[in-house]
């Protein structure tokens, strides 16, 4: 009788031990799917997403103070196809859409920056759009810059700066033809 008992006794222990490991390999997983880094007891940047060899790699979601990137990684960087959005006092005030090299837009692209809507009002209202090519953050190569005001820039871009042959349409609908440094 004392014998079957202990067998039980043993039993129990075995299974609690196969609990306390299948809840351990649980929280193993999760804590693959999802990373923070604190300071100072406060959450200042989390990854959801696919890793490999420890590192970010393949699709995922990170989230650094007020800033979200939503696309595809490569060894640990930003790299592909993403969405990434600037938020102040819980509002957007810039959205780039497009392709990332090395943690920089890069490849073809979308950028707004928003500009706060009328008095009292929570919209948010385009500034600026810029939808072109990009290269090392920078626009770089051939794109169109809609300005807030209306007016419309579509041509070359060097190093952020409007660059050789341009049409530039003013607020008015004025076009004016450009081939120089700047325009």
């Amino acid at each position: 009788m004392e014998e079957e008992e202990d067998d039980e006794d043993e039993e129990e222990e075995e299974e609690e031990e196969e609990e306390e490991e299948e809840d351990d390999e649980e929280e193993e997983e999760e804590e693959e799917e999802e990373e923070e880094v604190k300071e100072d007891d406060e959450v200042v940047a989390t990854y959801e997403g696919d890793w490999e060899n420890g590192l970010k790699h393949g699709k995922g979601k990170l989230r650094i103070g007020n800033t979200v990137y939503d696309g595809e990684f490569k060894s640990g960087v930003i790299d592909g196809k993403g969405k990434m959005e600037w938020t102040k006092d819980g509002k957007t005030i810039e959205v780039y859409t497009g392709e990332w090299k090395m943690g920089l837009q890069h490849g073809r692209g979308v950028h707004i920056w928003y500009s706060p809507g009328a008095a009292g009002r929570h919209v948010m209202m385009m500034m600026n759009r810029y939808d072109g090519e990009w290269r090392d953050g920078k626009r770089q190569g051939r794109g169109t810059f809609y300005y807030g005001d209306g007016s419309i820039y579509t041509g070359g871009w060097d190093n952020n700066k409007k660059h050789g042959d341009g049409v530039m349409q003013d607020k008015d609908g004025h076009i004016y033809r450009c081939k120089l440094k700047t325009c």
